[in-house]
């Protein structure tokens, strides 16, 4: 029972006042997986897109390092379904007030930073103006815009959990779900056979194919995982880390396993040509990700890793609760200082390497001083409903 005396068995509190080592950890690693994936698109040309000699199955984790925005949805839709889930009576108003004291003060100081650095305040202002309203075009304020569509697609989620989740306590509120359900797949389908909208309008593709509608599987999936948990995660974990066969390098084989099937998706995805062209052709491989993604989470969660301590610390906890501000401030920062020090580099070179950490570093700092001055103050506010 060794694992079972060194790792105590708790509940997870999943409220912003008392964070989840395990879930602030896999946010930390989220991020990381995108600050990876651009740093190869911003500071090595030209792009190696297909990796087919670059890359074997480990670094597709980086190549298609958007795949931590797939985590983040999972982590997203986990948390959030869990206050719904467990109270008929959970306020729709003060579930919508807590969400965008959590997302607006941030990103609207952002948009206000971006609009200066890249002179739109000046020379186009409505693109401004349409950022505030995530009506942004994906290179309006570049390169700030870049990742911001993630925003509006969590957005997208916000409003349909916040309208839909508290009417599955009631037997007619079921079927407004299920109705629900049926048209926003109908819609997917929809977006999924009209590939021309993606070739025609590239702000169509953005509204559309990254739209919180056709990431719908992957929410679908995280808030399922979520309920499992509620329903059986603490029993599981008490079975396993009491079980002679699970607590053993059995747990640890159970996981790596999950990752090596993650790895071969995420390789094909690499292979196929990146992100925006396996969206089109391919886009069953975000439900992929989400499904094995959950079963990482819970992994983590309820069973008795000897590995866990690399995976969930509190090293990576602190930096996951900065995860906000850095998914926000990484990309530019990538960009600044690539485009004014060293000169951009053709493979993975020393300087290119170096440049990374310098960016890293930066990029974590700057996110660390806004979590403590921006974030914090507004989190306190939204932790007082």
């Amino acid at each position: 029972m060794r694992i079972m005396e060194n790792n105590v068995i708790h509940s997870i509190n999943f409220s912003s006042k008392n964070h989840s080592t395990e879930i602030d950890s896999l946010r930390a690693i989220a991020v990381l997986l995108v600050f990876f994936y651009h740093s190869i698109g911003v500071m090595i040309k030209p792009n190696p897109e297909i990796p087919h000699t670059a890359s074997g199955y480990i670094l597709s984790f980086i190549f298609t390092g958007a795949t931590g925005v797939t985590l983040f949805f999972v982590i997203s839709s986990f948390l959030l379904t869990i206050p719904f889930y467990l109270n008929p009576n959970a306020s729709r108003i003060r579930f919508f007030k807590k969400r965008l004291l959590r997302i607006l003060p941030m990103f609207f100081l952002i948009v206000i930073i971006a609009g200066l650095l890249t002179r739109a305040v000046m020379n186009n202002p409505m693109e401004v103006v349409r950022s505030f309203l995530f009506l942004f075009e994906p290179w309006g304020l570049f390169p700030f815009s870049v990742p911001w569509w993630s925003l509006r697609t969590e957005m997208e989620f916000y409003v349909l959990l916040g309208l839909l989740m508290p009417l599955i306590h009631f037997s007619k509120g079921r079927v407004v779900v299920l109705i629900s359900l049926v048209a926003i797949f109908v819609g997917r389908y929809f977006i999924y056979i009209h590939k021309e909208l993606f070739l025609t309008d590239t702000n169509l593709y953005a509204l559309l194919f990254q739209s919180a509608v056709a990431h719908a599987p992957t929410f679908l999936i995280g808030i399922a995982a979520s309920i499992i948990y509620i329903k059986f995660g603490e029993s599981m974990k008490v079975y396993l880390y009491k079980s002679k066969i699970f607590n053993s390098i059995i747990s640890d084989v159970v996981f790596i396993m999950i990752l090596a099937v993650l790895a071969l998706v995420l390789r094909k995805v690499a292979i196929m040509g990146g992100m925006i062209y396996t969206d089109v052709n391919w886009p069953q491989h975000y439900t992929y990700e989400a499904l094995l993604w959950s079963l990482v989470l819970l992994s983590v969660i309820v069973l008795p890793l000897r590995i866990k301590p690399l995976i969930a610390n509190k090293i990576l906890a602190r930096f996951g609760e900065t995860t906000y501000s850095f998914y926000l401030i990484h990309l530019p920062v990538m960009y600044y200082v690539n485009v004014n020090f060293l000169p951009v580099q053709s493979g993975f070179t020393t300087i290119y390497w170096g440049k990374v950490l310098l960016v890293l570093i930066l990029a974590m700092i700057l996110s660390f001083l806004s979590f403590r001055f921006i974030e914090k103050p507004f989190l306190k506010i939204k932790d007082s409903f």
